[in-house]
């Protein structure tokens, strides 16, 4: 069992919502933490844990990130110059 506090939860439930993190992630992150269970990490060693653990770490501060920078963006500016969804507002 993990326990994940209802902030945490909802954070994780807005990230994999808007693509940043895939359900393989959360699969990973379980996995990790159930080698805490049967001694996967004793037996691998302090070294292969954080490893582990800092892949699924970075992961998750780059989707923060991108939320980050998302909320930064000014409204619309997407749209303008070509952005994300193709569009460009330039006259002729």
């Amino acid at each position: 069992m993990i326990v994940v506090f209802t902030h945490r939860a909802d954070e994780l439930a807005d990230l994999f919502e808007r693509g940043l993190l895939e359900r393989d992630w959360w699969r990973r992150v379980l996995d990790h933490e159930a080698g805490h269970h049967d001694s996967r990490w004793t037996r691998a060693g302090n070294q292969a844990h954080r490893d582990d653990a800092e892949d699924l770490l970075a992961e998750l501060a780059a989707a923060r990130a991108a939320v980050t920078a998302r909320a930064r963006k000014p409204p619309g500016s997407e749209l303008a110059g070509g952005g994300a969804a193709g569009w460009s507002w330039a006259t002729r």
